[in-house]
């Protein structure tokens, strides 16, 4: 079982969701109060055929951290064209 802040991740939660196809996580969010907030995230493993509220005795395997909320506009990114070579300049007149 996942979670984020306490809340259990699925396909659809947000800012932070999971595909169960490619099996990864996604942080997005264009929820500007969760700016500068540090919030927690768990991953918690257990056997599928022994699952814990059958078997509490079975051991399971917890990871945490946190995820940190910047600024976005604390990191702008730019963009640097090249030269175009191919095609030449004067292929596309019209």
């Amino acid at each position: 079982m996942a979670k984020f802040n306490d809340a259990v991740i699925d396909e659809t939660s947000e800012p932070m969701s999971y595909d169960k196809i490619t099996k990864e996580f996604t942080i997005e969010s264009d929820d500007t109060t969760l700016i500068l907030q540090i919030l927690p995230y768990s991953v918690e493993a257990e056997f599928v055929e022994y699952p814990k509220v059958d078997n509490p005795d079975v051991s399971t395997a917890k990871a945490e951290a946190d995820v940190e909320f910047d600024n976005p506009c604390w990191y702008p990114f730019t963009f640097e064209s090249t030269a175009q070579t191919s095609p030449g300049s004067n292929e596309y007149t019209g």
